[in-house]
């Protein structure tokens, strides 16, 4: 690393700023669309978060020198978030280093550098968007209520915010007979309904205005019975079931939305995860079984659930080594971007890293609310 080390290329506070400018403008040109509607807030670790439980109360009318009532106060909960690291690495071979070095050592042609730019942002983007990825798979997972994960000897199984059980609902008749073919005689609308206009305001006096599914999830729902009866109050004429074109997306639902008097989103964004034995498996952010619901405004409300952004330590310890640079010692909240080196050079390789600590925080349990409507996947 001496005959590179300074070299913008390698340089990790060059890095660094790519990493820092492409974590916010990748928010808006990417489908993380649970990332973009929850603010990340700068936090500590063990930091104590405070919430109130118990019903709001109505003031007594109170004539002039009448006593008032005095009513017991409300429970403090005190909830305390561990923030886990989330990091990426990706190692540049000896093949790019030898090319580096080359073109260090002889005279850049202008292609060099406009190829070098573009490797070096792509390198970036491609670190900074496996953080931003992994984050917003955990916000779905904390809206969802649920996450399951088991990496690198991490494991949680079962892990919750506090969503209410009454909130947690599950599909009597289900979309699908066999994840494959719709069940033409399931309810989806009227499953959705009995959340959104039953549960949620009969108990939290809340309704919700959103619901997001898969497109799986959602062809099965346009496919029933159910959707096609009352699709004529939309159409104005009778459309028996099946006749609808279910790859009608946008038409269809436009339909369900006026049905429901919802916003239906669809959303299938997934990750790519690449196990120890180097096999690389898919998954999906929101199950194709799951419908959340939620409301439109509480996006970017910190008061009803944020991402705790911690302060990344790599940033506070890089200066005590040598193989990560000085420009690292400070603290710095994340993600943030730095190179490293094996110390015996063997092999004699580079690694270009992201990393940032961080946790979904949900403030208000019953912000949102999930349907389960089968075991497909």
């Amino acid at each position: 690393m001496a005959i590179l080390e300074g070299w913008r290329w390698l340089s990790s506070a060059r890095f660094k700023m790519i990493i820092q400018t492409l974590a916010g403008r990748l928010d808006t040109t990417q489908p993380l669309i649970f990332l973009n509607r929850v603010p990340v807030v700068n936090a500590f670790d063990d930091e104590i978060v405070g919430r109130f439980t118990g019903r709001i109360l109505a003031a007594d009318i109170i004539a002039d020198d009448q006593e008032a009532a005095v009513y017991e106060s409300q429970k403090l909960e005190l909830v305390t978030t561990q923030i886990p690291n989330l990091k990426l690495g990706q190692r540049l071979s000896q093949t790019i280093i030898n090319r580096l070095n080359r073109m260090q050592m002889g005279a850049l042609l202008p292609s060099d550098n406009d190829y070098m730019e573009a490797w070096n942002n792509a390198l970036a983007e491609n670190l900074i968007m496996g953080v931003r990825q992994r984050m917003n798979m955990l916000i779905c997972a904390m809206q969802c209520d649920g996450l399951n994960y088991q990496r690198l000897g991490i494991q949680m199984i079962g892990a919750t915010w506090g969503m209410p059980s009454n909130l947690k609902v599950t599909s009597t008749n289900q979309w699908s007979v066999d994840g494959i073919n719709p069940n033409a005689s399931a309810t989806p609308i009227s499953d959705i309904l009995v959340v959104a206009n039953e549960v949620a305001p009969d108990n939290y006096g809340i309704r919700y205005d959103r619901v997001t599914m898969s497109s799986k999830a959602f062809r099965f729902a346009v496919a029933t019975t159910e959707f096609a009866n009352k699709a004529k109050i939309v159409l104005g004429f009778d459309a028996s079931q099946g006749t609808l074109s279910t790859h009608d997306q946008p038409t269809m639902a436009r339909m369900m939305g006026r049905l429901l008097d919802m916003e239906v989103e669809l959303y299938d964004g997934a990750y790519w995860e690449r196990a120890p034995d180097g096999t690389k498996t898919r998954t999906r952010v929101l199950p194709a079984n799951k419908v959340l619901f939620s409301q439109t405004q509480d996006d970017n409300d910190g008061n009803v659930m944020d991402f705790a952004n911690g302060i990344v330590t790599e940033s506070m310890v890089g200066g005590l080594t040598q193989n990560v640079p000085a420009g690292l010692a400070r603290e710095e909240y994340g993600p943030i971007g730095y190179y490293t080196s094996r110390s015996d050079l063997n092999p004699p390789d580079v690694t270009a890293w992201a990393v940032a600590r961080g946790f979904p925080r949900k403030h208000v349990p019953e912000a949102t609310a999930v349907l389960t409507v089968g075991t497909f996947s």
